[in-house]
């Protein structure tokens, strides 16, 4: 029985039972005549076990459910890195190409004026 009253059958219940309400005493044991605890102690603490098994999974579901999330992000910032790296190399083209025009147009303009100040 635990400290609000409870009564369960298992003592790992009863643990649980008193783990989830944050009761630090340990739950109080009766048995019927000719019963001992050993008869239960194996499943109580293969209770206890399944119990920390499944918190375990649990945490580490939790854990890869923010790694597959956090995947996610890096590939929408790798991808957007790429779309910048791209415009970034249409741009340098592009300034070359502006470059090379006002080459072209500074050749040209040497040209005439040359030929104005004859």
């Amino acid at each position: 029985m635990t400290k609000d009253g409870q009564i369960f059958f298992s003592k790992f219940k009863a643990e649980r039972n008193n783990k989830n309400k944050g009761f630090t005493e340990d739950p109080q044991e009766f048995f019927r005549e000719g019963y001992t605890p050993e008869n239960g102690e194996d499943l109580d603490e293969m209770g206890i076990l399944l119990e920390e098994t499944l918190q375990e999974n649990k945490t580490l579901k939790d854990a890869n459910a923010e790694l597959v999330e956090s995947i996610k992000i890096l590939e929408n910032v790798k991808s957007e890195f790429e779309n910048v790296s791209k415009e970034k190399d249409a741009l340098q083209a592009e300034t070359q190409e502006l470059k090379t025009a006002l080459e072209a147009l500074q050749t040209e303009l040497n040209k005439f004026s040359k030929t104005a100040k004859k």
